[in-house]
């Protein structure tokens, strides 16, 4: 009894052709199916949207039209089961549900390990092209106009040098030139970057410092870096002064050369004999034991 049981049983709950999930597909002839016949002209419609949807159709829900009864089986428990059947449009999200005949579908073959196919209506043209193709330009096209200022779209020059060859620069030549033969004067080149890299540490008077000596300290830093010695200034009285005196102001012409490349600490090379440093600085006497020294420098 109790084998026989096991059969029937098994038998009842093992698949029958169709499980929930299965994709499925509408044969060519599913409007003559009697199932199709006997529906309402709306639901005739919601079948055949599904038909023509374009996405994947899974089973929802496999039933029979008798509800006391589960689907077919080799024991025929009931050969009238019918498939409640939707699109799916990813992520567990289906619509347009409709219920129909077995015979209206076929079962779409499956291995039951792969995701299922991206359907056609997902799918969108490429344009990956395998032969390079040479591209034509139009000049005409407004992306490659540009307005320069008058309100009018003119064409834009996108054609590259003729030549990538460095165009030299006799001036700029004779400047190197000259620095590397003469190691006592600088080029103007030099005097601009000396100029700028004072400025960056707040030596073009947009910086206050507490005493002059603390400015001093940053010019000195802004020659090392550009491989200059600004030379020392030891018991000058006005930089010492300006500290405590409000209004005190004084300009220094410091000298300043090259650094060895020697590598001895007193083996020094010779003053720049073309340019000074100008130190000029000023007590405000806006903010007394603050910061108050304003300090412009340049390379002369």
């Amino acid at each position: 009894m109790g084998k026989l049981f096991d059969a029937i049983f098994e038998s009842v709950v093992a698949r029958h052709d169709y499980l929930t999930g299965d994709l499925v597909k509408f044969r060519p002839n599913y409007k003559s199916c009697d199932a199709y016949k006997a529906m309402s002209t709306e639901l005739q419609k919601e079948v055949d949207d599904l038909a023509t949807c374009g996405l994947n159709i899974k089973v929802v829900q496999v039933g029979d039209k008798l509800s006391g009864a589960s689907a077919g089986n080799q024991f025929k428990t009931s050969d009238n089961y019918v498939l409640t059947i939707a699109a799916d449009q990813g992520g567990t999200r289906i619509y347009g549900k409709v219920t129909v005949s077995s015979d209206m579908v076929d079962k779409i073959p499956s291995d039951d390990i792969n995701l299922s196919p991206i359907p056609d209506e997902w799918k969108r043209k490429d344009k990956i092209t395998i032969k390079p193709e040479v591209v034509n330009i139009d000049n005409n096209h407004i992306t490659r106009k540009t307005d320069k200022g008058n309100g009018k779209a003119t064409p834009t020059e996108y054609k590259l040098p003729e030549s990538t060859t460095l165009k030299k620069d006799n001036q700029m030549l004779g400047m190197l030139y000259e620095a590397a033969s003469n190691p006592t004067r600088i080029s103007d080149s030099e005097r601009h970057q000396i100029t700028n890299k004072l400025t960056i540490y707040g030596l073009d008077g947009n910086a206050r410092f507490e005493t002059a000596g603390q400015a001093l300290r940053a010019a000195t830093s802004a020659l090392d870096e550009l491989g200059f010695d600004l030379d020392a200034v030891t018991n000058d009285i006005d930089i010492s002064k300006a500290h405590h005196h409000p209004g005190h102001s004084a300009q220094k012409m410091l000298s300043f050369r090259r650094k060895s490349t020697s590598g001895d600490p007193f083996d020094e090379e010779q003053e720049i004999e073309n340019s000074m440093i100008s130190f000029n600085f000023e007590n405000l006497g806006r903010n007394p034991g603050g910061k108050d020294i304003e300090v412009v420098a340049y390379a002369s």
